[in-house]
């Protein structure tokens, strides 16, 4: 933590200088830990830089750039199963919640779930992969007890709290839009009959691991993921279950990756569009 971590050490600073090394020092810590996280888990990911963007509130478990697909004139009909109804709607205002990424800190009992469950694939690389997943989770929240030994002025930890709340709603955000972002061509190119991507090998494990993670993301996945039964004290399911989705992509991705598992395209020739059939958005 360097600076922020010693205790008694800023106690003479004025407010203005304690501002400018917090400013300095918070971003670059959580900033080191989101790269190497970058490196391990997908290492031409986008940054997952702290930056002074707003926090993204609405963030979507269905990428967007999927449900354009369906849209015409940037709207398509959705099918609400629950109520039994049709509408009419945009990308933007459906399958999404408000922080669905938020962050959670973990209990010893969920963090020893997690561990057990990492523990049993017969990867190493696998296993370091899943335990870095949950150490980036819970790096905000390590941050937030050290800093309690400092004595920074009640103005500068105000500031502090606000960055540690932005990077808790948003990181798990941008990891999955950087993801996204680097497989959109490839996506692309199979809308267009074009597979070739697919003889590349980092280009297929981009794939792979972008089509696992689409798939154990979802809404309906985390409610099942959190309904699991609980045989360690102190777990919540509904804690581990952002993570387990996680590790559950790496898994199936991992699987697949290097054996030349085939893949199959299919056509719609419907006239009407329907992306979804759960059509909800959860606030």
């Amino acid at each position: 933590m360097g600076s922020l971590g010693a205790a008694g050490s800023m106690a003479s600073m004025p407010l203005a200088q304690q501002k400018r090394l917090v400013a300095l020092e918070l971003p670059a810590t959580l900033n080191g830990i989101a790269c190497t996280l970058k490196f391990k888990l997908h290492p031409r990911a986008e940054s997952l830089m702290v930056s002074a963007e707003p926090n993204a509130k609405n963030q979507h478990y269905i990428w967007q750039h999927y449900l354009n697909a369906w849209a015409v004139d940037g709207t398509f009909c959705c099918y609400r199963q629950k109520d039994k109804k049709l509408f009419s709607t945009q990308p933007k205002a459906v399958a999404s919640e408000s922080y669905f990424y938020e962050a959670q800190q973990l209990t010893a009992g969920d963090i020893k779930f997690l561990e057990d469950f990492t523990s049993r694939a017969t990867d190493e690389r696998h296993r370091e992969l899943n335990r870095d997943y949950v150490k980036i989770t819970q790096l905000t929240f390590e941050l937030r007890e050290r800093l309690k030994s400092t004595d920074l002025l009640p103005e500068v930890c105000g500031d502090l709290e606000e960055k540690l709340r932005w990077a808790e709603r948003n990181l798990g955000e941008r990891y999955h839009a950087g993801i996204e972002n680097k497989c959109q061509d490839i996506l692309d190119s199979l809308r267009s009959g074009d597979d070739l991507f697919y003889k590349d090998e980092m280009r297929c494990a981009d794939f792979l691991y972008f089509l696992a993670l689409q798939y154990f993301r979802t809404a309906k996945m985390r409610e099942g993921l959190s309904n699991i039964p609980s045989y360690v004290p102190g777990h919540d399911p509904r804690r581990t279950a952002k993570i387990l989705n996680h590790i559950f992509a790496t898994t199936s991705a991992l699987g697949c990756s290097g054996k030349g598992t085939p893949i199959k395209s299919y056509s719609s020739r419907t006239t009407r569009r329907f992306p979804s059939s759960r059509g909800t958005s959860r606030s």
